[in-house]
């Protein structure tokens, strides 16, 4: 049952950053700095929070199906992300309080290129999927093979 909310609460804080993303290329900080700073604190905010309860949740799992190593590859992952964001995000923070905006954008675009590892970390937790997938296909492949063999059906040829 936990595992639902977290999933439920990771979706919804992606949702929050995903809609603080799309705002961020609309509003620019020459002619909406104030809303351009509120939807970039939605994007960080709601993907942190999202890798967060993403985390727990992966933690959960990983204790429960101890056999699958990627469920702890996967919450390694995403716990560096989170700690490695959360200091940069504190240092632009810093940095924009402290009126040095020059730097602050740097961090700002740091960040941002950060979260593109984020979105690629969930390769991870695909790849098991994909090789079953490829795996199973292949099976599907060999057992209509095989039937039809038994069936005395000629195969065609390849």
């Amino acid at each position: 049952m936990l595992e639902k909310v977290l999933s439920v609460l990771s979706i919804l804080f992606a949702l929050l950053g995903t809609a603080g993303l799309i705002l961020l290329s609309f509003f620019d900080t020459l002619r909406h700095p104030k809303l351009h700073r509120l939807f970039l604190l939605f994007f960080m905010l709601g993907y942190v929070l999202s890798a967060i309860f993403t985390c727990w949740e992966y933690q959960r799992l990983g204790v429960q199906y101890r056999q699958h190593r990627e469920l702890r590859l996967s919450f390694w992952i995403k716990f560096v992300f989170i700690i490695v964001e959360a200091v940069l995000t504190i240092v632009f923070g810093a940095l924009l309080f402290k009126h040095h905006q020059n730097q602050g954008a740097v961090f700002e675009w740091v960040i941002s290129l950060i979260f593109t590892f984020y979105v690629l970390s969930f390769v991870v937790d695909l790849w098991p999927v994909a090789k079953s997938s490829k795996a199973n296909g292949q099976r599907s492949e060999d057992a209509k093979e095989i039937n039809m063999a038994e069936s005395g059906i000629d195969q065609p040829r390849r």
